[in-house]
């Protein structure tokens, strides 16, 4: 029924109108959600279920709950950046059947009021915040903001929809290794399809002593004329990035075998049936945005359900398939 609805209604209304009532109607549905826990750790952190949703839309507190009672973990919030931002001109979102093109431009509420708001009402924990920031100041006052709420940071050196998007590789390692120590919650680098996977591996090589992990990977830059931006630049998710993400884990893994040895967190392309495949072949934890905005809101729980099946069939626990011998 939803992805009916989708096809045929939601990817033919203004982006003004979904992104006000997106947040609403999920909530509603999330409601729905069954499962059971199926926890796992992650830098001394335990995390309800091994199925989580990336940044990019959960930029509410509200929605951070919504996507809870869905059963997604972990769920990364949204790019915060040191000043509110607006975004990009609209249109910045074009949608098909299986993929989603976005050119947001990180719009967010700012650094203060999420400083705020985590200072007076925490969120359910294990609470992972997406930060970026143009100068070495900048990013350790970010972290610094926020170290006393957040129990994981990820630092977005790779969003393709701004002007200062995508950093350079030597630039990138020396910012990461100063900010790395100006905080003691564990880091996670998200890292860009625009390198190749042995680039992005040289840099993870690079800063591994600083960070405890990485998210990979973010959207691929494409044009589109549909675009409001004037460069006609966006970020394109969905099934056709799949095997640029597979590319990507079948490098990694092949330096760090574990999941204790580089936690990743697996996005690009992946669905309910593929989740099983890039934890269990990749011991990478999957993390769905695009599935559950065009095909079901629902897929978080489902893949859970999935991966439990997979492993009582096999009288596995996730620990073993996380971290084979």
């Amino acid at each position: 029924m939803y992805r009916f609805v989708y096809k045929h209604i939601i990817s033919h209304l203004p982006d003004r109108l979904v992104e006000s009532l997106g947040g609403p109607t999920m909530a509603i549905l999330s409601f729905l959600t069954m499962g059971r826990r199926l926890p796992f750790r992650m830098g001394g952190l335990e995390f309800p279920y091994p199925v989580g949703i990336p940044s990019g839309w959960v930029d509410t507190p509200s929605k951070h709950k919504t996507m809870w009672r869905f059963h997604a973990a972990p769920i990364v919030v949204k790019t915060v950046t040191p000043l509110p931002k607006q975004g990009n001109p609209y249109p910045r979102l074009v949608r098909g059947d299986d993929f989603l093109i976005n050119s947001m431009g990180l719009p967010n509420k700012g650094s203060k009021w999420w400083r705020e708001y985590g200072q007076k009402r925490k969120l359910q924990s294990p609470v992972v915040l997406s930060i970026k920031a143009d100068t070495v100041d900048e990013w350790r006052a970010l972290l610094d903001e926020h170290n006393s709420w957040v129990d994981m940071f990820e630092l977005n050196f790779s969003c393709p929809n701004v002007s200062t998007g995508i950093m350079d590789i030597e630039e990138a390692v020396g910012i990461i290794r100063e900010i790395s120590k100006s905080t003691t919650r564990p880091l996670l680098l998200k890292l860009s399809p625009e390198y190749s996977p042995e680039e992005n591996l040289s840099l993870v090589r690079e800063v591994r002593g600083g960070i405890l992990g990485v998210s990979m990977i973010n959207t691929l830059p494409v044009t589109d004329a549909r675009l409001g931006n004037p460069q006609k630049v966006g970020g394109k998710s969905g099934e056709a990035i799949y095997p640029v993400l597979i590319d990507h884990l079948k490098t990694f893994r092949e330096e760090y075998p574990h999941f204790d040895d580089l936690p990743i967190l697996a996005s690009g392309g992946i669905t309910v049936e593929r989740s099983v495949e890039v934890l269990t072949k990749y011991q990478a934890i999957p993390m769905m945005l695009t599935t559950f905005l065009t095909h079901d809101p629902f897929c978080h729980s489902k893949a859970t359900r999935r991966i439990r099946e997979y492993l009582t069939e096999r009288g596995l626990t996730l620990d073993e398939v996380l971290n084979p011998e």
